[in-house]
C-alpha cells in the first residue's frame, strides 16, 4: 500500500530540510571554528606585539636617558669629580620614581649614585653583570634581573660605557625595579584569554604574572624546570603560533617575539579552553537555530499539506467510492482552492454520472441476456473509450445470437453421433471380452514353461555345485602335487649331500692307507723294535682298504637313489601337469555351467515379467471392457441429452 502524499512530503522534506541545515550548520561550525582558531592564533600574536609595544615604549625612554646622561658626563668628563657627579644623578633622579638608582662606576671602584648611598668595603662594581655587560659592547645594556646591593630589590639595570676618546673610564647604571615591568605584563594579562611573560636569551623567566615564578634571591627559574611545555614554540620562527603547554597544565596557542634593543623575548599564549567555549558556544547557537527552523519548516509543511494536499487526499477517498462500486458521491466537502482540484472535482463528478448511466444501460441489456433475448442493443451515446463497451455490447449480441444457432446445429449433430456412438461401444465391449479370453489362455501356458525353467535351474544348481566340489578337489590334488615335487627335490638334494660326505670319507680312507704304507715301511727300517708299530699299521691299511670298499658300495646305492628320485620327480612333475589341466578344465566347466545358471535366472525373471505383464494387460483388458460398457451408457444418456439441448435452445429469441 502507498502512502499518501502529505506524509511523503512530511516524511521527505524535512528530513531534507533537516539534512540540509545540518550541512550548513556542521560548515558553518567548521568556518566559525577555523576562524575562532585562526583568531586566536591571531590574537596571541596581537597580545604578543601590544604588550613588545609598550615594554619596548618604557624601555625606550629609560634607554633613552641612559644615553643622553652618559653622553653629558662624557662631554662635561664629571666623572674626574664623583662628589659632584654624584650631586648630578641625584639631580636627574628627582621625580623619576620609577628608576631606584642611578649610578656611576669608574675603572678603580668608584661609585657615584643618586640615593647617596655608601657601598660596603668589599663591593665591587667592576664585577658586576651590568659593568661587564657595558663593556662588551657599544649599545645600552640591559641586565637580567637580579638583587640590588643597595635596597635588596629585585631589580634590572640599564647600563652604557663612558668613554674619553678609546679609553673606557666607566659606566652608567640606571636600576628600575622589576615591579614596573611585571606591571606593564598583568596589564597585557588582563584579558582572561591571554596570558604572556618574559624570558631572557639563556631561557630564564625575567618577568611572570605569577610571583612564584619571578627570579628572586635565589636566583631565577629556568623555563624548562616548570611543568609548563614550550619546547615546540622556542624551536619555531618568531611570530610563528604552535602549540604548548602552560604551568598550570592549560593547552594555549603560543609565540614569541623579540623585544627590540633587548635580548629578551616575550611569550604570548592565548587559551584554548577560552576558544573551545566560543565553539562550544556557536555550535549551541547553531542546533538552536537548526531546531527552531525545523519546526518553522515543519509548521509550514502542515499548513501546505491542509489547503493544497487535504484536497487531494478527499478527493482520492471521492475515487476509491467509484472503485468500490459507490456512484452516489458527493464533492462538496472538498475545497476547491486551486484551479487544478477544481477541474478534478468537476472531472470526477462527470465521470460518476457517466459511469452510472452506462451501468444502468449495461444492466438492462445483461439482464435481456440472462432472460434469453439476444436481440437488445445499447442506445446511449458512449464517449471516448467508453464507445468500446457499446460495440463490444453489440458483438456479444451478435456473437450470442450466432452462437446459440451454431449450438441448436451442433445439438442435432449431437444427437446423431451419439446414436453412432453408442452401437461403436457395443462392437468394442465385445471385441475387449474376445481379448481377455486370449490373454489368460497365453497366461496358463507361460507359467507352465516357467515352472519348467524353475525345475531345469534347480538342477542345473546342483550340476554347479558338483563342478565347484570337483574343482576343489582338484586344487588340493595340485597343492600336494607340488608339495611332493619340493619333498622329492629335498630328498634329492640330501643324497646329493650324502655323497658328497663319502667321497670325503674315501679321500680319508686313501690318506689313511697311504699313512699306514709309510708307517710300515719306518717300521721295517726301525727292525726289531717296529714290529708291533707293523702290525698295527697292517691293520690300518686292512681297515682303510674295507672302508674304501663300503664307501664304493655306499656310492652304488646312492647313485641308484638318486636315478629313482629323479624318477620320481619326472613322474611327480607329469602327475601335477595332469592335475592342472583337470583343474583348468574344472574351472571352464564350472565358468559355462555358471553362465548357464545366470541364463536360466534371466530366462525366469523374463517369463514371470511376461506372466505380471499378461496379469496386467489383462487386468486393464476388464477395465477397458467396463470402460465400454459405460460408454455404451453415456452415448445413450449424450443422446439423451442432446434431444434436451435441442428443445432448450429453441426457447432463445435471437435475430434471423
Amino acid at each position: 500500500m502507498y502512502p499518501n502524499l502529505s506524509k511523503i512530503i512530511t516524511t521527505v522534506f524535512r528530513p531534507l530540510i533537516a539534512i540540509l541545515l545540518g550541512i550548513l550548520t556542521i560548515l558553518q561550525i567548521i568556518y566559525s571554528s577555523n576562524n575562532t582558531i585562526a583568531t586566536s592564533k591571531t590574537s596571541a600574536i596581537q597580545n604578543s606585539t601590544i604588550a613588545v609595544g609598550k615594554l619596548d615604549s618604557w624601555l625606550s625612554e629609560k634607554f633613552s636617558l641612559a644615553d643622553t646622561l652618559a653622553k653629558e658626563i662624557e662631554i662635561r668628563q664629571s666623572y674626574k669629580d664623583i662628589g659632584g657627579l654624584q650631586n648630578y644623578l641625584v639631580e636627574q633622579a628627582k621625580g623619576r620614581t620609577e628608576i631606584l638608582t642611578i649610578g656611576f662606576a669608574t675603572q678603580d671602584n668608584k661609585f657615584a649614585n643618586s640615593i647617596s648611598w655608601t657601598p660596603d668595603p668589599g663591593y665591587e662594581p667592576t664585577i658586576r653583570e651590568w659593568y661587564i655587560g657595558a663593556l662588551e659592547t657599544d649599545e645600552l645594556y640591559l641586565t637580567s634581573p637580579y638583587v640590588d646591593a643597595a635596597s635588596g630589590k629585585m631589580v634590572v639595570s640599564i647600563s652604557k660605557k663612558v668613554v674619553d676618546g678609546n679609553n673606557t673610564i666607566g659606566v652608567l647604571l640606571i636600576d628600575i625595579t622589576i615591579d614596573v615591568l611585571t606591571n606593564i605584563i598583568k596589564e597585557a594579562n588582563e584579558n582572561s584569554e591571554t596570558y604572556l611573560f618574559v624570558i631572557d636569551e639563556e631561557g630564564n623567566i625575567a618577568i611572570h604574572p605569577n610571583e612564584k615564578y619571578n627570579p628572586n634571591e635565589n636566583g631565577a627559574t629556568h623555563l624548562n624546570s616548570v611543568s609548563g611545555d614550550y619546547s615546540e614554540i622556542l624551536n619555531s620562527q618568531e611570530n610563528e603560533v604552535n602549540n604548548a603547554t602552560t604551568v598550570n597544565g592549560d593547552s594555549v596557542y603560543s609565540t614569541y617575539t623579540s623585544i627590540p634593543h633587548t635580548s629578551w623575548i616575550i611569550i604570548s599564549n592565548y587559551s584554548k579552553d577560552s576558544m573551545y567555549q566560543n565553539i562550544f558556544v556557536q555550535i549551541i547557537l547553531s542546533i538552536i537555530v537548526v531546531l527552531g527552523a525545523m519546526i518553522i519548516s515543519g509548521i509550514i509543511i502542515k499548513l501546505f499539506n491542509n489547503r493544497y494536499i487535504l484536497p487531494l487526499e478527499q478527493l482520492v477517498g471521492t475515487l476509491n467510492e467509484i472503485k468500490n462500486g459507490n456512484l452516489n458521491i458527493s464533492t462538496s466537502e472538498i475545497k476547491k482552492n486551486s484551479f487544478e482540484v477544481n477541474s478534478l472535482v468537476e472531472a470526477t463528478e462527470d465521470l460518476s454520472q457517466n459511469i452510472k448511466m452506462y451501468i444502468m444501460e449495461i444492466s438492462k441489456i445483461l439482464k435481456s441476456f440472462a432472460q434469453g433475448d439476444f436481440t437488445a442493443t445499447p442506445t446511449q451515446n458512449y464517449q471516448g473509450d467508453f464507445t468500446a463497451i457499446k460495440s463490444s455490447l453489440i458483438n456479444i449480441a451478435n456473437t450470442l445470437s450466432d452462437i446459440t444457432k451454431e449450438i441448436t446445429s451442433s445439438a442435432k449433430q449431437v444427437n446423431i453421433q451419439a446414436t453412432s456412438i453408442s452401437e461403436s461401444a457395443v462392437d468394442l465391449a465385445n471385441i475387449t471380452q474376445d481379448q481377455a479370453e486370449l490373454l489368460e489362455t497365453f497366461k496358463t501356458n507361460t507359467l507352465n514353461i516357467t515352472d519348467k525353467i524353475k525345475s531345469d535351474i534347480t538342477d542345473i544348481d546342483k550340476s554347479y555345485q558338483i563342478i565347484q566340489t570337483m574343482e576343489q578337489t582338484a586344487k588340493d590334488s595340485n597343492k600336494l602335487s607340488s608339495e611332493l615335487v619340493e619333498s622329492m627335490q629335498l630328498i634329492s638334494q640330501s643324497t646329493q649331500e650324502i655323497a658328497t660326505v663319502i667321497n670325503y670319507i674315501e679321500e680319508i680312507a686313501g690318506q689313511t692307507n697311504l699313512l699306514a704304507l709309510n708307517a710300515a715301511i719306518e717300521a721295517a727300517r726301525a727292525g726289531d723294535a717296529g714290529k708291533g708299530f707293523s702290525i698295527v699299521a697292517s691293520e690300518v691299511r686292512e681297515l682303510s682298504a674295507k672302508t674304501s670298499e663300503i664307501v664304493s658300495q655306499i656310492h652304488a646305492i646312492i647313485k641308484n637313489n638318486l636315478n629313482s628320485v629323479s624318477n620320481g620327480e619326472e613322474i611327480v612333475k607329469s602327475t601335477a601337469q595332469a592335475i592342472d589341466q583337470i583343474l583348468q578344465a574344472s574351472q571352464s566347466t564350472s565358468e559355462v555351467s555358471n553362465i548357464i545358471k545366470d541364463n536360466a535366472i534371466n530366462q525366469q525373471k523374463s517369463l514371470e515379467e511376461i506372466v505380471s505383464g499378461t496379469a496386467k494387460l489383462t487386468n486393464e483388458l476388464s477395465k477397458n471392457t467396463a470402460i465400454s460398457e459405460e460408454n455404451v451408457a453415456t452415448s445413450q444418456e449424450l443422446a439423451s441429452q442432446a434431444t434436451h439441448l435441442e428443445n432448450l435452445m429453441d426457447k432463445f429469441k435471437i435475430t434471423e
